[in-house]
Formats: structure tokens, C-alpha cells, sequence
């Protein structure tokens, strides 16, 4: 019939809820290459929240902090954009001590060194993508939460739509 079908379609990535978390190139702090695919593990039975790695992020990474102590299984994984005119090195380690928020540990920091993430995660400087282990995208903030507090109850709400919980 001349038709196409889905499978005609190109792919697009995109951070979508539904959508699987798309591949993108990052390094870690050790100066390792992974994927954004390799964020999520099935093997840990955890929820992952994407963040920026600049301050932005830091009402999502402080509400997570705060609902991980409260007893959900949730990791942090933030996401910097690669600074040219900074020695890396000295960067990865201070990136490493600006992990802990609120004494607690909350994840790790990667760079994106080739600026695949930059152009493919379409949230803003201080959005969140909350990322099933399955690697799909349970919930998405395109922008900065208004406070911690607003934050905390926005993300408390997606990981319990997500989980199938009652949200209080």
C-alpha cells in the first residue's frame, strides 16, 4: 500500500517517559568512558535521577538525598558539560568532593565529554530525568524545581506513580 510502518521510522532519541534512556558517551571521574546506557544496572533494583552537574541540579539532588534517607532505592548520577578551559583532572576532583550533599553520598558525577548529552536530553539546566531500572523513563522535569521542598514532593510523587505507591 506504499505505507510505512514504526519499524520505517528513524530513530529519535529522546528522554521521553516511556522512552528508554538514549545512549550517549560520557567519562567518569577516573577518566573512564560509559555510556548513559550503563547508568541504570537492572541488577540493582534502583531508581536513577539524572541531573546536571552544576548547581541547577541541586534542589532535585538534595530532595533525593533527603527521600533516599526516608528509605528509597535511589541513585544519583549528574551529568556536567565538558569545561575546555579547565584542567580536567582538577575538575574530576573537585566534581568528586561536590558529590556529597547534605552528608550523604549522592551518586556520581560524569562529564559529557563529547556533548552527545547536551544535544539529546532536552531538559534544561536543572531539570531531572528519573530513570527506571529497566533503563526507561519513568518521569522527567524539564526545568528546575521552584524550592527543595517543591522538589522533594515532585519527586516523591514520580517514584511513587512509578512504583505503583500511594503518594503521601
Amino acid at each position: 500500500t506504499g505505507r510505512g510502518t514504526e519499524r520505517d521510522a528513524p530513530y529519535v532519541p529522546t528522554t521521553a517517559p516511556g522512552a528508554r534512556l538514549p545512549h550517549a558517551l560520557l567519562t567518569d571521574t577516573d577518566g573512564r568512558t560509559v555510556s548513559t546506557l550503563d547508568l541504570c544496572c537492572c541488577a540493582a533494583p534502583e531508581l536513577v535521577l539524572v541531573l546536571d552537574g552544576g548547581r541547577d541540579g541541586d534542589a532535585w539532588a538534595d530532595a533525593a538525598a533527603f527521600l533516599a534517607e526516608q528509605g528509597a532505592s535511589l541513585r544519583i548520577c549528574r551529568i556536567q558539560p565538558h569545561i575546555h578551559d579547565v584542567d580536567d583532572k582538577q575538575h574530576r576532583e573537585g566534581q568528586r568532593d561536590s558529590c556529597a550533599l547534605n552528608g550523604t553520598s549522592t551518586g556520581a558525577v560524569f562529564t559529557d565529554s563529547t556533548g552527545q548529552w547536551g544535544r539529546i536530553r532536552e531538559v534544561g539546566p536543572g531539570g531531572a530525568i528519573l530513570v527506571r531500572p529497566d533503563g526507561h523513563v519513568a518521569w522527567r522535569s524539564l526545568q528546575q524545581s521552584a524550592s527543595p521542598e517543591a522538589a522533594a514532593a515532585e519527586l516523591r510523587a514520580a517514584i511513587a506513580a512509578t512504583l505503583c505507591l500511594p503518594a503521601n
